[in-house]
């Protein structure tokens, strides 16, 4: 833009006019030297000494003595570079046009006319990184602090269109003549010099990125050669030499690579799928070192050792500018166990065609054996099992006629241990191959059984081997053994897959010829039946196959029975009857059933047959209905004759039946496996609460611990045993076999009768009982009457005191007696529970002082107590009872109680009286609670203290029950045991 030649030096203090003062006189060389440093160099900026606010002169009106003053604002505005002065309070004393339109001002006139807050406003202040600059930092400011700043870049971003200039600030402080500081800035525009630097930082980081993004590449390229599943080898075509090798191409086992060597395959020899050898010339690197494309040629490397292995290879010329082949890329892919997958997908193919070709059960297993030698193994041994385990019957074969007649010498001398952990036996048993790569020698040393057995080993020369069982239909039928020996051949993990995979083709060629053999013998077995078996279409129209006996019923020859139709034998009814039958079978309906036909002979004559008729579906083929017919002819006379002997048979267990009903013992009929199979009304009464199926069911509900009972099939008994439930009862046991007269192995049934022998022998233990008291408990008190009546009879002096004492015996002695016949008698009288022994009104209340008056007289050292409240009521009972009762319970309450006190409780209840009495004694153990009432039984810790015969309380328990009452024993909490008995109370309506 047009510099202004005079722009003067204004005011920076806003509405005050600029006042002119005359010129002051500098010297000239000073102004000139100045005013060259300004305009040549920005960054020799000089100190300027200004003039005060407001004064131009100072600053402005420079001249010398000789010369015409100078004006200084005409020279500044001529400056290229930006020039601003600012005084210690921030106010702008002059800017010169550049400074103005650097700030983003059109003249400076506007820019000195702003605030400060207006000039910021205009433009954004940036550091050379381009990131906001603190204005506190500008060199012009901090040159009014004292400080001496470097010269500083810094860009102005004018807003609002975001233009950017840049700028050099220098600055320096000078002193105007009134002694103020002001700092003058220069700003030399640097904007072209920053914007090329930018381009050229662009272009650098351009290509730095470049070259990493190149770097970054190649790492990923290198990265996917070196773990790419394939070799990938690249060689010098000049010099030979390997330049590279991934890691798959290092594995490699055929291959030696080595950077910087030649790429040799180690003397190794190649063939091609043909089996023609590989010339030196051929390989597919050298075909490309001569400008060949090789593409996915398969070759077999054979190593010195003999081991082979197949490579899919691939080699490309790679040329320079001028066309030369300058690097040679080959690819080499290890495809052996492809090769090896296929060439046993066509060995098994093969092999499936020669097994299938010959249902010979022999010649299948000895073909399975030959196929696999010597393409697959040395030795190969297939051996047959059946439910007993393996035979020693096998095929066996080897290429070498020596070592398969050693193999089979050595079978037959040593034969395999059936219960072997390991081996074809143990295989046979679990069906799990088993796989040996390596058979160390001491391994084979160490399975000889003796020196000749280890030779005939060592002859072998076994190295490897796999054995896999063979299945069919889920069935182990037999063990097949491949061996590696002299070729040395080492057996894979693979081909243990392969030899299970060939041994469910060899198990399905046997299975197939032995169901052959097997049908041809079923066939045989059908025709020798005298049943005729038909198998018919699904809707039983036509016959598909037909045994001997089938054409002999229908008068037929055998080879016309085929394809005739049933329906031609038959009646219209019957041809219905099957066709109805054939139907249901078909829908599900029934999976069996059987109709009785009359069949029709070529000669017209016709038989009765029942056919049995089933749907079967065989195996690849429709379904059919298997039908077998059975002449009825005979079976129709047998039955007739039956019949006959059945009535006469039913007529007489009729009879028998009729019997053993009305038998009052109860019997049982058990088969021979202990089953019930008959049972009559009295049996089933014996143990109602149990319904018995067995004879171990009766055995159970009876105590037996001396093993007493009769065993089924042989006569034994009569055994009495306790029943186990409710109250005492003792059952008479005893068995009989049916047909006592047949040997034992051949009695099936036996009698077993049961007969309730409790009365009887409640009746013998009263006679017991009696016989005992006679022998026993009478003998005292007969022997104390007899004695004290001789004493009296005999003319003495006794006196008074001696006969009274002596009649008092008597006395005491013959109650005694009385009450033990009173015992005896009702024991005999009341021999059941049931019954109405009274029915009389009894007051207890005037009872019961009369026995314990009684009973005092009797027991001088125990104190009896009664309670009685008022108001009792009257009870229904026998008062002759109920005093005998009464007298047992107080007499063994004073005998056991310990001597102290005994009372007698008596209490109104609903419906009834209750009477306890009570003692002071030890009381009875728990577990006695239930036999205290039973005859004869005396507690072991009280029998020792008072004689008794064991018949005191079993009678007041039958008397009670007897008079419809209750009776109970328990001991007291805080001692001593109750004995208690309730009877009914008398019905006021009575």
């Amino acid at each position: 833009m047009a510099r202004r030649a005079t722009t003067p030096l204004p005011y920076c203090e806003r509405g005050v006019a600029p006042r002119r003062r005359g010129p002051e006189v500098l010297r000239e060389d000073d102004v000139r030297s100045r005013l060259s440093n300004v305009n040549a160099d920005p960054s020799r900026d000089p100190d300027w000494t200004d003039a005060p606010s407001g004064d131009v002169a100072g600053v402005a009106g420079l001249a010398t003595v000789a010369e015409p003053p100078i004006d200084l604002g005409l020279v500044l505005a001529g400056v290229s570079a930006g020039i601003s002065v600012q005084d210690a309070t921030g106010r702008l004393l002059y800017v010169n046009d550049v400074a103005a339109e650097m700030s983003g001002f059109a003249s400076p006139e506007q820019m000195l006319a702003a605030t400060p807050s207006e000039r910021l406003g205009r433009f954004e202040l940036l550091d050379e990184a381009g990131l906001p600059f603190d204005p506190a930092n500008l060199p012009g400011r901090r040159v009014l602090h004292g400080e001496t700043p470097e010269p500083t870049l810094i860009g102005f971003r004018l807003l609002p269109d975001g233009v950017e200039r840049w700028s050099l600030l220098h600055a320096t402080a000078g002193v105007l003549p009134d002694g103020r500081t002001v700092a003058i800035s220069t700003f030399h525009d640097v904007t072209p010099r920053i914007e090329s630097e930018r381009r050229i930082r662009d272009r650098e980081r351009r290509f730095r990125e470049m070259a990493e993004e190149r770097r970054r590449a190649e790492d990923r390229l290198d990265s996917v050669l070196r773990h790419m599943p394939v070799g990938v080898i690249l060689v010098d075509a000049q010099e030979r030499r390997l330049l590279f090798a991934n890691d798959a191409a290092r594995r490699l086992p055929h291959l030696r690579l080595r950077v910087g060597e030649p790429l040799r395959y180690l003397g190794n020899e190649g063939f091609r799928q043909d089996g023609s050898r590989l010339a030196e010339d051929d390989w597919p690197l050298r075909r490309a070192m001569r400008g060949e494309s090789v593409s996915n040629e398969v070759l077999t490397i054979e190593n010195e050792a003999g081991v082979r292995r197949s490579y899919a290879m691939s080699a490309g010329p790679m040329r320079d500018r001028s066309g030369r082949v300058d690097l040679i890329i080959e690819t080499v892919t290890d495809i052996t166990d492809r090769v090896i997958a296929e060439e046993q997908e066509r060995f098994l193919a093969n092999a499936s065609e020669v097994l299938g070709s010959s249902l010979d059960y022999e010649q299948t297993v000895q073909a399975v054996a030959d196929l696999a030698v010597p393409r697959f193994a040395d030795w190969c041994i297939v051996q047959l099992g059946d439910e007993e385990g393996l035979s020693r019957r096998m095929a066996v074969a080897h290429r070498d006629p020596a070592k398969l007649a050693l193999a089979m010498e050595l079978s037959a001398s040593y034969p395999p241990d059936p219960d072997a952990a390991t081996g074809p036996a143990a295989i046979f048993r679990t069906g799990q191959s088993e796989y040996v790569a390596d058979i160390p020698p001491e391994a084979v040393d160490a399975a000889a059984r003796d020196d000749r057995h280890r030779d005939m080993l060592r002859a072998l020369t076994l190295r490897s081997y796999v054995s896999v069982p063979l299945t069919a239909s889920g069935r182990i039928v037999g063990v097949l053994t491949l061996v590696s020996g002299e070729s040395g051949r080492r057996f894979e993990p693979a081909d243990v897959a392969f030899a299970e995979n060939l041994a469910g083709r060899a198990a399905a060629a046997i299975e197939n010829a032995r169901l052959f053999r097997e049908g041809v013998r079923f066939k045989r077995l059908l025709d020798a039946t005298s049943d005729a078996v038909l198998l018919l279409d699904a809707d039983g129209s036509r016959v598909v196959y037909a045994n001997q006996s089938a054409a002999q019923q229908v008068g037929r020859a055998p080879d016309d029975v085929q394809g005739w139709s049933l329906d031609d034998h038959l009646d219209v009814d019957d041809a219905a009857t099957i066709h109805a039958a054939v139907e249901a079978l078909a829908s599900g309906s029934a999976e069996a059933r059987t109709e009785t036909v009359r069949l029709r002979r070529s000669s017209g004559d016709q038989i009765p047959v029942e056919i049995r008729l089933q749907l079967v579906t065989l195996a690849a083929e429709p379904p059919r209905i298997l039908a077998v017919a059975r002449d009825r002819r005979e079976r129709i006379a047998v039955e007739e004759t039956l019949r006959r002997l059945a009535a006469a048979e039913h007529a007489r267990a009729a009879e028998l039946n009729a019997v053993i009903r009305a038998m009052g013992e109860g019997v049982f009929v058990c088969d021979g496996a202990g089953r019930i199979i008959l049972a009559n009304p009295a049996a089933e009464d014996v143990f109602p609460e149990v319904r018995e199926s067995t004879y171990a069911d009766i055995l159970a509900e009876l105590d037996d611990p001396d093993g007493q009972a009769p065993g089924l099939g042989r006569a034994g008994g009569a055994v009495e045993l306790r029943a186990r439930r409710g109250d005492e009862r003792w059952i008479e046991l005893s068995t009989w076999p049916v047909g006592a007269d047949e040997p034992e192995d051949l009695r099936e049934e036996t009698i077993v009768v049961l007969r309730d022998v409790t009365e009887a022998r409640q009746r013998q233990a009263v006679r017991d009982t009696f016989i005992g008291v006679l022998s026993h408990e009478l003998r005292t008190p007969v022997t104390t009457i007899y004695a004290g009546a001789k004493v009296l009879s005999r003319p003495s002096d006794l006196t008074d005191d001696t006969r009274q004492e002596i009649f008092g015996d008597i006395v005491v002695e013959s109650e005694r007696l009385h009450r033990l016949v009173e015992d005896v008698v009702a024991m005999t009288r009341f021999q059941d529970e049931g019954g109405d022994a009274g029915a009389e009104p009894v007051l207890l209340q005037r009872l019961l002082p009369v026995v314990i008056g009684s009973e005092e007289g009797r027991w001088p050292g125990v104190h009896f107590r009664l309670i009685v409240p008022p108001g009792l009521p009257t009870i229904i009972a026998d008062p002759t009872y109920v005093e005998q009762v009464v007298r047992n319970l107080l007499s063994n309450a004073a005998k056991y109680g310990g001597g102290g006190t005994v009372g007698v409780a008596v209490e109104a209840a609903p419906g009834e009286v209750l009477v306890r009495i009570l003692d002071d004694g030890p009381g009875f153990p728990p577990d006695e609670t239930d036999r205290l009432f039973e005859l004869f039984f005396r507690s072991a810790g009280t029998s020792r203290a008072a004689s008794g015969a064991g018949i005191g309380l079993f009678v007041c328990a039958r008397l009670i029950r007897a008079m419809g009452g209750r009776i109970w024993a328990v001991n007291r909490p805080e001692g001593g045991a109750e004995f208690g008995f309730a009877l009914r109370v008398m019905d006021e309506d009575s």
